[in-house]
């Protein structure tokens, strides 16, 4: 029996990283804070990101136009980034 991993890291991108979730789900890294995509606009490249601990309360949103960060909302973090990630983008 094999077992596929998909790689951690699948694009760097200027502002952002794309990575994958524990669950084979998309995720982009930005600034230390993890995203992870919300909605897909079928009619345009539009992708719609939310913060990962939006379960906490978070109201960070993004989106991605042809995977360039057009828009992260003015709303602030309630939480710390992710340590990890930001000790490995220093």
């Amino acid at each position: 029996m094999q077992t596929f991993i998909k790689p951690s890291v699948i694009k760097s991108y200027p502002n952002f990283t794309l990575t994958w979730t524990k669950r084979g789900k998309p995720m982009i890294t930005h600034n230390g804070y993890d995203l992870i995509l919300h909605n897909i606009d079928k009619k345009r490249p539009t992708r719609h990101w939310r913060c990962s601990r939006c379960w906490m309360g978070c109201k960070v949103r993004a989106r991605l136009v042809d995977y360039k960060l057009v828009f992260i909302s003015k709303a602030a973090h309630n939480h710390p980034p992710n340590i990890l990630m930001t000790c490995f983008d220093i």
